[in-house]
């Protein structure tokens, strides 16, 4: 018996989850529509929760491409786009290269760029920018070499 309650719960918060994510993204895609060019501002995206009614309190939209674009507008979700693609790009071209760091860094930011799909803390967080920043410069110090 304990084990059917135990599967119903988890089943139960990942529904929950699932549905609390697409809530965030649906507003995060209304203030996208509302302000496309300019978003809310960097870092802003939680203010819009407080006029919202959620349990959890303020919030990120748990896609960085979608965060990027309500708080700096569309360029700013796109250069996020763009530059994922530039990754596989790069990585295509220099697979068989032996600038082992330029490969390292490729992967580590291809990596980033697939956490940031189902979460906000590549970006969202100080420390994923951080870690961003770390391996675009071990990237961009690669690629110079």
């Amino acid at each position: 018996m304990s084990t059917q309650l135990t599967r119903v719960q988890k089943r139960l918060l990942e529904e929950y989850a699932i549905d609390y994510r697409w809530r965030l993204n649906k507003i995060a895609f209304g203030v996208l529509v509302a302000r496309p060019l300019q978003g809310l501002g960097a870092g802003n995206f939680p203010l819009t929760m407080l006029g919202k009614t959620t349990e959890n309190g303020p919030d990120n939209p748990h896609n960085v491409p979608m965060l990027l674009a309500a708080e700096v507008g569309i360029l700013g979700g796109g250069v996020w786009l763009l530059l994922a693609g530039l990754g596989v790009w790069w990585l295509l071209r220099h697979w068989n290269s032996q600038h082992g760091w330029l490969i390292v860094g490729l992967c580590a930011w291809l990596a980033l760029v697939g956490e940031g799909m189902f979460e906000y803390y590549p970006w969202g967080l100080e420390t994923g920018r951080l870690l961003t920043m770390f391996v675009w410069a071990v990237i961009g110090r690669s690629l110079t070499t």
